[in-house]
Parts: structure tokens; sequence; C-alpha cells
């Protein structure tokens, strides 16, 4: 079959031009450092890498994920430190303020000291970043606790909380979650910061300046009677709904339906107290029932000392959780760097070029398209039979 001049031209034309696209893909694979860069390329392999960097791009989100998880444990972690320093000088002054030796006016002082740590704390309750309050729980936009001073003495007689308890959760990684903050209140459970089910922070303050503003001595009882039929005891000191409390006789028995040494929680009746059996019950106004009056020289000591270490506990317990979550999130971020570096290895072998290699491919492309060239130069110089007619 004999081939056209037009056949042979078209032929040498697209050779030509087959040639120079190879020429140009190699020198685009040099400078870019890249063997693919279309999806024509390698359809497999474009896919492949896309999938890469869409991996590479989720552990870069879940990197800065856990750096937010982390800064947000460690101002929580800071403002627990500050309070277990609160209610470390809080116990020193119970002790102190049990001195029988000290003054009134040492009493003031102190109660004076305690209101100010008091103010502090509430003060961190309240703690502000960004515009966001972090104790609210997720109602974040809301200042969470409000004090209110019901007697117009100057000082706080109660903190209520309007937010809630929930939790922000941060995924640190596929399915892998995190809480970077913790709720200021949950009465209904133990997971909060200034008070719990069995818990309240700012409560222990008040009742210890209470004390000592009204000059009681913060390790010493009084005497006291019962009545089983109000379930009511009778009280001179100063009281508060909630704060912990001891009943013991000597040379008898405690009322019906309590046990000596027993810690109870106070319920404020505006005639005496009533006791219950929890902190949840006192704030619900759940007495516990009176059988009898109890024989014998009763007395009823507030707890204070009791409550404020219960309360150091409580807040020692709450760094350790932090400290957990802070464990969490670093091993989370090693596993995150370790993968990332896998995947930018796999990465490179999918996608980048052997510069040798590429260059020593474009430079045989490069002679075999000038050889090319060359050919096609003689065959468009040759003799043609028209030419010798």
């Amino acid at each position: 079959m004999r081939i056209s001049e037009e056949t042979s031209y078209r032929m040498m034309s697209e050779s030509l031009v087959s040639r120079q696209q190879i020429i140009g893909a190699l020198q685009q694979q040099i400078s870019s450092g890249k063997k693919i860069l279309y999806p024509s390329d390698d359809p497999a392999l474009y896919e492949k890498a896309l999938n890469l960097r869409s991996d590479l791009s989720n552990i870069t989100q879940f990197q800065k994920n856990a750096e937010t998880a982390s800064a947000e444990l460690l101002s929580v972690e800071n403002n627990l430190r500050n309070a277990t320093e609160i209610f470390q000088r809080a116990g020193e002054i119970t002790i102190r303020g049990g001195d029988s030796s000290i003054s009134s006016v040492d009493r003031k002082a102190l109660a004076n000291e305690v209101d100010s740590m008091l103010q502090s704390l509430v003060n961190q309750a309240n703690q502000n970043e960004s515009g966001r309050y972090k104790y609210g729980g997720l109602r974040s936009n809301y200042q969470p606790f409000l004090v209110a001073d019901g007697n117009g003495d100057g000082y706080i007689d109660s903190v209520t909380y309007r937010g809630d308890n929930k939790v922000k959760n941060v995924e640190i990684g596929r399915g892998v979650y995190v809480a970077s903050t913790m709720p200021g209140s949950n009465e209904g459970g133990e997971n909060a910061v200034f008070v719990t089910k069995t818990q309240d922070l700012f409560n222990e303050l008040i009742t210890l300046r209470d004390q000592l503003l009204a000059g009681e001595n913060t390790v010493a009882g009084e005497a006291t009677t019962a009545d089983a039929g109000s379930d009511e005891f009778a009280v001179s000191g100063v009281y508060s709904t909630g704060c912990r409390v001891e009943v013991s006789s000597v040379g008898g028995n405690v009322p019906g339906g309590l046990t000596a040494g027993m810690t109870y929680y106070a319920i404020v009746t505006g005639t005496g107290v009533q006791l219950a059996a929890s902190l949840d019950d006192a704030r619900n106004g759940v007495p516990i029932d009176l059988t009898s009056a109890g024989t014998g020289s009763i007395s009823i000591r507030k707890k204070t000392l009791e409550g404020i270490t219960a309360a150091t506990e409580h807040i020692n317990d709450l760094i350790s959780k932090v400290g957990a979550r802070q464990e969490t999130i670093g091993l989370q971020k090693d596993m995150l760097s370790s993968h990332e570096t896998l995947l930018n290895t796999s990465l490179a072998n999918t996608e980048s070029i052997d510069i040798a290699e590429t260059v020593m491919a474009l430079s045989k492309s490069q002679t075999a398209y000038e050889a090319a060239l060359k050919a096609a130069a003689m065959f468009i110089n040759q003799p043609r039979l028209m030419d010798m007619m």
C-alpha cells in the first residue's frame, strides 16, 4: 500500500507534536517536583493523592482542635489551682477561728479575708475569655453566676447559677473526643467545678465568713434542744442552708432518726434548723423525721473545717481529671504526628518525581525530538516528482 505525501506529512507532524508534549510534561514535572499534575496523567494515582491530601487536612484540623482543647484545659487547671490555694488558706483560718483566745476584732478581720476569697472565687467562676464565659456550660454567652446580698449588709448571701451542665466536646481524632470544659454547676451530679450534688464551694466560704462575723468559735458546738414535732433544733448560731453539721449527746441519746457524729446538712427554717441527710435534700427542703427529742445534754456543731477539707479534696479530684484529659490529648497528638509522617511519605511516593530519573528521561526525549526534526527536514527537502518535470 502506497502512503501519500499528505499522510506522511500528517504522521510526521503528529509525531513531532507528541514528542513536544512529552518534553513539556517532563519539564513541568521537573519544575513542580510532581509527576501527577492533571487527572489525565494517571487517574488512579491522582485520586490516591487527593485522598491522602484529604487525610492530611483532617489531621491538621485534629491537631488544631487538640491544641485548642489543651489550652482550654490548662486555663481550667490554673483556676483550680488558684481555688486550691483559697481553700488551703480557708482551712488555716478555720483553725485560727477555733482559738478561743482571739478577739472579736481578730475574727472580723479573718471574716473579711474570707469574704475577699469568696469574691475571688466568684470572679474565677465568672471568668470571661474572648467574650465567652468559661464555666457557663454551653450557655457561654451569659454570666453564669449571680450573687445576692439579701440583707443589704454588703456581704454576699448566696450565689446562683444560670448556665447549664453540659461540656464542650472537641474531636481530636476520628471518633476521638475530649471534654475541654467543665460546667460551673451541676446540682444533679458531680461533673462540675463550684457546685455539685454534694459540694457547694461558695457556701463553704459563706458559712465560715458568717461564723467569724458573728464572733463564733469555728470548731466549737452549741447546746441545743430538738422538737420531734417540727423536726427542728433550737440554735443561736448563724447557719446557712446546706452547711454541714453533726449532733452529739452527753449522758444520753441523740434525737431519734439521727446518729451521733454523722454529717448532716442544715435547713434554715427561720425559727431554727432542720437536718437533711444530704446536701441535695437540704436544697430541696427535705428534713429527717425526728422520732424523739433525745436525752442528755444535746449539742450541735457546724463541721466547717470538714466542709473546707471536702472542698479542697473536690478541687484536687478535678485537677486529676483535667490531668487525665491532658494526657489523652498528648497521646493523641503523638499518634496524629506519626500518622502525618506516614501520610506525607506516602504522598511523596505517590506524586513526587525522581529528579535524576526524570532529567535523564527529558534528555532522551529531547535527543529523540532533535533526531525527529532532522528526519523531518530531510523528508521535506528530498526531491519530488514535480521538481523533476
